[in-house]
């Protein structure tokens, strides 16, 4: 805690000199260190471990919050990394650089499941890229995606409304299915 001692006008005994700080001064001082110890105290919160787990026992509803435990289908290997990107209510923020509220990386493995705890109940969507390689990076031809609600994946990311879906209080429970995008069909060849 910071103490911070002001001075009366016309006293330079405490070695203040001419400075002069009102009431409102100090409360708008005040407001600021408050709002700026809760931005970092949510920001630590949202990127704590608390907020997510790859063990399914872990997702309950603790700290107040939700749960959305997600189970991951259609891995067509189980190498690299697989991340869980949670995007808020807002459209313009869906997939956007910077807008995720939450992010996760678990190594691939067989019956995959992934619990994120949000904020608060609400409309939320979630991306998942399966980076087989674990280089980072998305490779078109080689890694996977899918998201929240298993829109169709044709030309680019759906829509945020597509892939967006409502938790209340008891938390929700889905399935993706990873697509993989340079999957090649096997042609037949007629005799």
């Amino acid at each position: 805690m910071t103490i911070i001692a002001l001075r009366k006008e016309g006293n330079t005994e405490n070695g203040f000199g001419n400075m002069n700080i009102s009431r409102l001064g100090i409360v708008i001082i005040y407001i600021f260190m408050v709002v700026l110890f809760h931005i970092q105290a949510a920001e630590a919160a949202v990127y704590g471990q608390e907020y997510f787990a790859d063990d399914p026992s872990q997702c309950q509803n603790t700290k107040g919050r939700p749960n959305i435990l997600v189970t991951v289908t259609g891995l067509k290997e189980l190498s690299g990394n697989v991340r869980l990107s949670l995007y808020d209510d807002k459209p313009d923020n869906f997939l956007a650089k910077g807008a995720k509220i939450a992010r996760i990386d678990v190594p691939a493995k067989e019956g995959l499941q992934i619990c994120v705890s949000p904020p608060q109940p609400g409309i939320y969507a979630i991306g998942i890229l399966h980076d087989i390689n674990a280089n980072g990076r998305f490779n078109l031809m080689v890694d996977g995606g899918g998201f929240s609600n298993n829109p169709k994946i044709l030309f680019g990311a759906p829509p945020h409304r597509k892939a967006s879906f409502n938790t209340g209080m008891n938390g929700t429970e889905l399935e993706i299915k990873v697509t993989y995008f340079g999957q090649k069909k096997k042609r037949r060849h007629r005799k």
